[in-house]
């Protein structure tokens, strides 16, 4: 398959180092808390696409209203709430962005510092960079959403191992993701991740080869990351591992869904097809 005719058009040729896409429903306190984030990165030369799976007007009014991402370099992309279409959410997003480099997350999930640094230092023309998430317990997700600037001391070795107890007391979870370090990073370089869908980046020509994600998922899990990853490492592209380095903070909410099994039907009958171009994609066919 060529390369989709939005690619060539004027106004998408790319303007940007990178491109940052967030994906959020309803969620605008969370959503301003990684806007925060973003705006103290050590990187610069990126976009912030915030992709929205529905189109509140208290979302739209938050994101006209902050004041930490400049509107040049902010896109608030929305679409009719029928659902749960989050991948029809991410799928305009690549449409939409302005870099030859992507990076998703989740919106709730506040990146560190160092968060896009990491992700381009990993990036490699032929890889798609996994990185991990801490997930935080309720009371310092209140205070992290609370207290945005919370994320700098998150972010470094000394801040975040002093406040470690508070995590643990807290019932936080993968607490060695939260870790900034180069040493842990090398001695398990050779052990990548699996591809998690509030974290990981890929040049996004990657990501036209096998046009983007499949609309065909329409529940949480599995479609927006296993089966990406699945359809990427059958085009010949490798895995790069990011723990350690692009760190992610999970705010806590509770989880109100299973695995579906409508998504694993589809990715089963994906593999037995052999299905790598996706049919509902950023094209449709």
């Amino acid at each position: 398959m060529g390369r989709p005719s939005y690619f060539d058009s004027e106004i998408m040729r790319a303007k940007y180092q990178s491109s940052v896409v967030i994906s959020v429903y309803k969620d605008s306190n969370a959503l301003s808390c990684i806007l925060y984030a973003l705006s103290i990165q050590s990187a610069d030369d990126f976009e912030v696409i915030v992709s929205e799976d529905g189109c509140s007007e208290h979302m739209a009014q938050a994101i006209a209203q902050q004041t930490y991402i400049p509107a040049h370099r902010l896109l608030h992309l929305s679409q009719e709430d029928k659902g749960f279409r989050k991948n029809r959410a991410l799928n305009n997003a690549i449409r939409a962005s302005r870099s030859s480099h992507i990076i998703f997350i989740d919106g709730d999930c506040v990146p560190s510092i160092e968060f896009v640094k990491a992700h381009r230092s990993l990036s490699s023309g032929n890889s798609v960079t996994a990185g991990r998430r801490l997930e935080l317990g309720p009371k310092m997700s209140r205070v992290l959403r609370e207290q945005p600037r919370l994320i700098k001391n998150l972010s470094s070795g000394l801040g975040y191992l002093s406040l470690l107890p508070k995590i643990l007391l807290d019932r936080g979870k993968n607490v060695e993701s939260g870790l900034n370090s180069s040493l842990l990073h090398y001695l398990r370089r050779a052990k990548p991740s699996p591809l998690l869908g509030c974290n990981f980046s890929c040049p996004k020509i990657h990501l036209e080869k096998i046009n983007g994600f499949n609309e065909e998922y329409e529940y949480p899990g599995l479609g927006e990351d296993t089966d990406l990853q699945w359809r990427l490492e059958r085009s010949n592209v490798n895995i790069t591992d990011a723990k350690f380095l692009a760190n992610l903070f999970h705010l806590f909410h509770e989880r109100t869904y299973g695995l579906s099994e409508k998504n694993l039907e589809i990715f089963k009958r994906s593999q037995k097809e052999g299905t790598i171009v996706a049919k509902h994609g950023i094209v449709k066919h």
